[in-house]
């Protein structure tokens, strides 16, 4: 007398959550290659509470509340055949450049007032008849210095982590008069 007995053979799953990346803004569109079995996918780390569209699709989109850098966990599981993969994504706050308002000044200087939000701020000069010297290139409030009288445009660009967002201001550079009125006589 004998009995049978089946076995069967469940394939190992091979976890593939992608490749490491960033994003701007709150929302990352994942992107594992699924195996076998069913995968999910968790937070594994990170500084704020992630929403996934749907956590067993593995072009899911990760929404998280807070910026920063988390890991997400890709686990697929094959009747408990396990195997995960984690990717870590850095969601960036995408900045909000504001250069200041338009205005003039009397004299080849001018200090500028933008108003700085997240990453690292840049002014160059867009459009005007001269060249533009900036005090500290990367200072809301530097001094821009021109060789020639006129109207300038110039671009605050501000970048945090490759999010980027620019915002233009216009300074109209006056000649400042040199008032002769003659020299004295008797009349």
């Amino acid at each position: 007398d004998f009995d049978d007995v089946q076995i069967i053979y469940y394939e190992i799953p091979v976890a593939d959550a992608g490749t490491n990346d960033s994003t701007c803004g709150f929302s990352y569109n994942l992107n594992a290659t699924p195996s076998v079995g069913t995968g999910t996918w968790t937070k594994q780390s990170g500084p704020g509470n992630v929403v996934f569209s749907d956590p067993n699709n593995p072009n899911a989109t990760a929404t998280v509340d807070a910026y920063g850098t988390y890991v997400l966990r890709w686990t697929e599981d094959n009747n408990g055949c396990i195997d995960f993969d984690d990717v870590q994504v850095i969601y960036y706050e995408i900045p909000n450049a504001n250069a200041g308002t338009n205005d003039n000044t009397c004299g080849n200087s001018y200090n500028l007032n933008a108003t700085p939000s997240v990453g690292t701020g840049t002014w160059t000069k867009q459009s005007g008849p001269g060249n533009v010297i900036f005090s500290d290139p990367n200072n809301p409030n530097a001094t821009a210095t021109v060789d020639a009288y006129g109207t300038y445009v110039l671009r605050w660009t501000e970048n945090n982590g490759g999010c980027t967002d620019f915002d233009d201001v216009q300074i109209i550079y006056y000649e400042i008069p040199n008032a002769n009125a003659g020299t004295n006589d008797n009349a």
